[in-house]
């Protein structure tokens, strides 16, 4: 239900709320089932050792419902409340919660935990800086002059093949690793780049085509004369001049931003899975088997669909409140800016992922927005900063509500349910 990726396409005007809490439910569906197996098989090692858990299949396995339960307690009040948070952090929160209370910090993996701080401050950061650079290109280079529309149209193949580029190689590293499938950099950067050429080479005869809208000098005059700030919605700042030719150019950048929009949904659905049912293999194998299978063994197709599904009501019941934070409480959105934030996410997670860094997709998203609002002289509309404080406040108590909630659920159902006689052997 707290997802965000779709939140930018509705923020800008680009689709209805409704549209695009379907379409991302289903690129977040799909993203699951294709491609979710290997990271939901690896979840559950990344942060507890197991061996800690040997004889003790039946805390084992009440231990990972706790930590499912607490984590989606997190995400429903995260998602009630309209604030954006990381799945991740609610997931690891519910596990450090179960380990701590049964086995003490010696069974965490402390890098892992140590990985989850470092993103609060590295994913924000890296996304505003990333959208700033971006937008601030976008900008220079078409709505800063009075031919906007113009400038649009025959800069936009050139936008259009960068974004492909970085597109495939977000799916080279980012996703298709986690079906088992991996290129070489090499492969990933010249297959990259043919599809960013033939894009170029097949929007260019539209641009060639497609004549833009010719404005007199009096008639731009008067509408730079009309540009004043009025005060938006939820305290932001937004500007009223919209003349033809700006409207133009943002029409332009619709299809980049619905493109980029899809794809990090997909990607989000195929990597955040694994917070759910990384914790619901161990529970099914012990259940199944009364042991854990080796990591590397497949993800039944059912588990993946069950998961899959289990995201996509999530977002079709509650996906419209976070949606309504990111998309209009945090700035003013156009097309262009969300287009700018989108390609931002996805070549930051890129990049981090080649270098190893961890980041969080909706820590990166929210810094992201707030970069395109620094570029000067763009009329990206202030920051409402109430907003901001309690997306900070969130990302920082997620972890330790559900830690919490996870040892006080566990403690209660163990009590009720199980004695230590009472345990199958792991």
């Amino acid at each position: 239900s707290n997802d965000i990726c779709q939140s930018l396409v509705v923020g800008s005007g680009a689709m209805s709320a409704k549209g695009a809490v379907v379409i991302g439910a289903v690129a977040e569906f799909l993203g699951v089932v294709l491609l979710g197996s290997t990271v939901s098989a690896a979840f559950r090692d990344n942060f507890i050792d197991m061996s800690f858990y040997k004889g003790e299949a039946a805390y084992l396995s009440l231990g990972m419902f706790s930590s499912l339960l607490a984590a989606a307690f997190c995400l429903f009040l995260a998602s009630f409340a309209k604030l954006p948070v990381s799945t991740t952090h609610a997931g690891v929160g519910g596990l450090l919660g179960f380990a701590l209370f049964t086995k003490g910090f010696s069974v965490f993996h402390m890098g892992s935990l140590t990985s989850v701080a470092l993103s609060w401050i590295v994913s924000p950061a890296a996304g505003g800086a990333m959208s700033f650079c971006i937008f601030f290109v976008v900008h220079r280079l078409v709505f800063a002059h009075a031919d906007a529309d113009r400038r649009a149209v025959s800069l936009i193949p050139l936008f259009s093949g960068g974004t492909y580029a970085v597109m495939t190689l977000f799916l080279a590293y980012k996703v298709l690793p986690n079906a088992g499938i991996q290129l070489s950099l090499g492969t990933a950067v010249v297959v990259s780049a043919v599809v960013g050429v033939a894009v170029v080479a097949l929007l260019q005869s539209r641009t060639i085509s497609k004549p833009a809208i010719a404005m007199s000098p009096l008639a731009r005059d008067e509408e730079r004369a009309d540009d004043r700030d009025t005060r938006g919605p939820h305290g932001v700042t937004k500007t009223n001049g919209s003349s033809a030719a700006a409207a133009s150019a943002e029409a332009e950048f619709v299809p980049l931003l619905m493109a980029t929009a899809v794809l990090v949904s997909f990607a989000h659905g195929s990597n955040d899975i694994g917070n759910g049912v990384g914790c619901f293999l161990v529970m099914r194998e012990i259940a199944e088997y009364g042991m854990l299978l080796p990591v590397h063994s497949g993800v039944p197709l059912w588990v993946l669909v069950l998961g899959g599904a289990g995201i996509a009501s999530g977002i079709i019941a509650l996906g419209h409140r976070v949606i309504a934070t990111m998309g209009s409480r945090i700035t003013v959105l156009t097309p262009a800016r969300g287009f700018s934030a989108q390609l931002a996410v996805s070549s930051v997670v890129l990049i981090a992922t080649g270098l190893g860094i961890p980041v969080s997709l909706s820590h990166t998203m929210v810094g992201a927005i707030t970069g395109i609002t620094l570029v000067p002289n763009s009329n990206a509309g202030a920051i409402n900063f109430e907003t901001i404080k309690r997306i900070l406040i969130s990302w920082v108590v997620t972890v330790p509500i559900a830690a919490t909630a996870a040892a006080l659920v566990f403690g209660v159902l163990r009590t009720a349910l199980y004695s230590p006689s009472e345990e199958p052997a792991l």
